[in-house]
């Protein structure tokens, strides 16, 4: 009798180590990965149903990673040059008429940007940040989370004819096993505010069974939500908007038009397949390779999340060293056609740097957003790159 006890035992152990070993459902896995200790990332995590704006919210199921990341688009910057340069002008000449009453001689300098100050800083009214990015670690069923994010959606744009249950039509998969989901909404809001929002959810690289580092073995979902009729200053005397340009509804950082859901009866065929579950985790401790070759894991900084498609990652930097350097830092290699471009905006009790690499690669997207806030000091990293034909 000991020996089938002993039997059935070591049959159970077997069984159970296959199991865990499968691509059978989204369950946790296990990794192999050297990792962050959770409990160093859960004090930095943000509960389902905090806002990330325009009435969407942390869905049920996932946790946000860090803050949220806003920022201006290139073409909100644009259009309001205009009105920071005249500022300046301005300022400059109000202050060589000061000297001139003062008897003091020379040329008068226009007003240099501060660091530290937002951009826009000598305007009455500064431009808000149009994007507005959100960083979830998936912990419940992908599907499920996916289909609360349509729901969400459905509502913020009511004319999208969106179908949440219908989520699987979003999605691409390979073998039997989902690959990524990629949703890209555009429309006006009940306040009639156009709104684009791109919901993108990546389970990992599954042909190697590998999770992005610090994702904790389970999907990354990645939310970014963008003003498409940001009205510029206007200059004229009508009242009226300028009028919008051919390519005004272009991505601002690589001019790609955006791609439209279909209407739902031009929707797409269901992608029927089962959730990966990955058995090893990529590497997040200090030196470990992030999103592409060139950039490391820094030893100043703690990876709290990072996903593949897109390439995004949130880093709590320590408070001892200079958050700003490492942030310039990340885009430096590939600013190759000149210092990278930055802004910098004072929001809420936020400060939020945006460094943009200005680069030479056609197809690529470089930017880093470093936000100082009163929980942390945080580097957001974004990079994309899309073939070209």
């Amino acid at each position: 009798m000991r020996s089938i006890a002993m039997a059935v035992a070591a049959a159970i152990m077997v069984f159970s180590t296959l199991a865990g070993c499968s691509q059978s459902g989204p369950g946790p896995g296990t990794s192999t990965g050297t990792t962050v200790p959770l409990s160093v990332i859960a004090e930095h995590e943000t509960a389902s149903d905090s806002p990330i704006g325009y009435g969407l919210s942390v869905p049920e199921g996932a946790v946000q990673l860090g803050p949220l990341v806003r920022r201006r688009s290139e073409r909100l910057i644009a259009a309001y040059q205009e009105l920071l340069d005249e500022a300046r002008q301005q300022l400059a000449a109000e202050q060589a008429q000061e000297d001139a009453d003062l008897g003091v001689t020379g040329t008068t300098p226009l007003p240099t940007f501060v660091p530290g100050s937002d951009t826009f800083a000598l305007l009455e009214d500064p431009p808000p940040p149009d994007i507005t990015t959100a960083l979830l670690r998936v912990d419940g069923e992908p599907g499920a989370v996916l289909e609360e994010m349509l729901r969400q959606l459905a509502v913020v744009l009511p004319d999208s004819r969106l179908r949440p249950a219908r989520w699987q039509q979003y999605c691409e998969a390979t073998d039997g096993f989902y690959t990524g989901c990629t949703v890209t909404q555009e429309g006006r809001t009940l306040e009639d505010v156009g709104l684009r929002v791109v919901i993108s959810l990546d389970p990992g690289n599954v042909k190697k069974s590998l999770a992005p580092p610090a994702a904790n073995l389970r999907p990354v979902m990645t939310v970014t939500a963008q003003l498409t009729d940001e009205p510029a200053p206007d200059s004229t005397d009508d009242g009226d908007p300028p009028a919008a340009g051919p390519d005004d509804d272009a991505d601002p950082s690589t001019g790609a038009k955006p791609t439209r859901t279909p209407p739902a009866d031009d929707q797409g065929p269901l992608v029927e397949a089962t959730w990966p579950r990955l058995e090893v985790q990529a590497a997040s401790t200090t030196g470990s390779r992030l999103l592409n070759d060139s950039w490391i894991v820094r030893s100043e900084t703690t990876l709290l999340l990072s996903g593949y498609t897109p390439g995004v990652a949130m880093l709590l930097v320590d408070r001892s060293v200079n958050a700003d350097a490492i942030a310039r830092s990340y885009v430096l290699d590939f600013s190759n056609r000149g210092a990278p471009n930055v802004d910098v905006l004072e929001d809420r009790n936020e400060i939020n740097t945006t460094y943009t690499a200005r680069t030479k690669e056609p197809g690529l997207s470089v930017s880093t957003s470093l936000i100082q806030s009163g929980r942390g000091t945080y580097v957001a990293l974004f990079y994309t790159a899309t073939p070209t034909t």
